[in-house]
């Protein structure tokens, strides 16, 4: 038990009973022109097809807003998916990030 609850445990590819150790979310930067963004890049099991992902940003850790409209998604492969914030690191925009995942609905 790692305290990772089995659906993350799934989707990321990692075994319920051994703890996790590997990186789950990898941030980065990316140059777009004259600005500065923040990334992350989250590895996910190829074979979790069934499982979506939801990438959140806040501003205050209290409302968080999902969809294109906060994060661009750079890569979306069956081994991870990387997006980007759409606010330059030169903002005075402080923003947070965090992800989910959720069965599909029937």
């Amino acid at each position: 038990e790692d305290g990772v609850p089995n659906l993350l445990e799934y989707a990321l590819g990692g075994d319920p009973h051994q703890p996790h150790t590997a990186a789950r979310a990898q941030p980065g930067w990316i140059e777009i022109g004259d600005e500065t963004y923040w990334t992350v890049r989250i590895d996910r099991n190829p074979d979790a097809d069934d499982i979506i992902f939801l990438i959140e940003t806040s501003v205050d850790l209290n409302d968080w807003l999902y969809g294109s409209a906060h994060v661009v998604v750079l890569e979306d492969e069956p081994e991870y998916i990387r997006v980007r914030g759409t606010a330059p690191l030169s903002s005075d925009t402080l923003r947070f990030i965090r992800y989910g995942v959720v069965p599909p609905t029937e």
